[in-house]
């Protein structure tokens, strides 16, 4: 088996390609040129691109991908000139190195660097809509436990801090089981008083100022298309965004107590203030940890999938 491996026997070729994909077997047999179309065929199917196809489509052309070139490959291990020599990169101790480093710096960049997620639910509306894909710069908060992958307990404190901004769009974990990925907006900073009246939001007594703009169209769940009245909140530091009040001064949430943020810790709001569980639910949300900030909404990759 060893020397069907080593000859690159058309068995073995298809066993490699089937188990690490057309482009590791074009690097094992010699095919550098091949190898990199493969793996630029792959990798934005392996990329968050469910924004254009969704889950299931995506594993299909995969699939193809991978039988297309497991039988390319089978046909060039078949006319193979074994007598010619082996180039560097055909060896199976340097496809492993290069396999193993791609995937090292895939994996430090998306902890350390920059990660995606996609929105689940449609709490940030207008800002983000269900299935929507989103870039989170990693290190603007610096780094804790949760930055790695399963929390592991490899940092005790949270290092190379910087304060979030009242306005920035957070990835954190859920406080109460320190596993949920949530998306929210920041609105308290630590000592802050928060609190909602009649649907309007208070900033330590002050009443934040709001526009009313166009309503916003977007599809309910159901697929019909409704409106809702939608505004442009300004915080004292300058920040706009816009809102969503469904119910108007009528939701749940529209009218709470007084919310003072702990040390420490931070209060955030759902864009689509009718339709979000957020700081102001307790204990499911609460106020959010410093320990728990994953990093800060770059960038938002809209659906093709959606209506407005």
């Amino acid at each position: 088996m060893k020397a069907s491996f080593n000859s690159r026997k058309p068995w073995a070729t298809v066993v490699v390609s089937l188990i690490f994909t057309p482009a590791i077997g074009m690097l094992y047999l010699g095919k550098g040129l091949l190898g990199i179309i493969y793996l630029i065929a792959v990798i934005p199917i392996s990329a968050p691109l469910d924004i254009v196809l969704p889950e299931f489509e995506k594993d299909v052309i995969f699939s193809l991908i991978v039988i297309v070139g497991t039988i390319h490959c089978y046909f060039i291990s078949r006319n193979l000139n074994q007598k010619m020599p082996r180039v560097w990169f055909a060896r199976w101790y340097n496809i492993f190195g290069m396999f193993a480093g791609v995937s090292f710096f895939l994996i430090a960049t998306r902890i350390f660097l920059w990660d995606w997620y996609s929105m689940a639910a449609g709490s940030m509306k207008p800002m983000m809509k269900a299935k929507d894909i989103i870039i989170v710069s990693k290190f603007s908060y610096g780094f804790s436990r949760h930055s790695l992958p399963f929390s592991l307990p490899l940092i005790s404190e949270r290092i190379l801090f910087s304060e979030p901004e009242r306005g920035d769009v957070i990835v954190f974990k859920l406080p109460s089981n320190n596993r949920t990925d949530y998306i929210k907006r920041v609105i308290g900073l630590p000592n802050d008083k928060i609190q909602m009246k009649n649907g309007r939001l208070f900033l330590n007594g002050t009443l934040i100022e709001r526009e009313k703009i166009e309503d916003f169209i977007h599809a309910d769940g159901v697929g019909r298309l409704r409106k809702t009245p939608s505004y442009i909140e300004t915080l004292p530091n300058g920040n706009k965004y816009g809102v969503l009040e469904e119910w108007g001064d009528k939701g749940p949430l529209d009218n709470t107590g007084v919310y003072e943020v702990p040390t420490n810790h931070y209060f955030a709001l759902g864009d689509n203030r009718d339709n979000s569980q957020d700081s102001r639910v307790h204990p499911q949300v609460g106020f959010i940890p410093k320990a728990n900030l994953i990093g800060k909404v770059k960038f938002v990759i809209s659906s093709s999938k959606q209506k407005k």
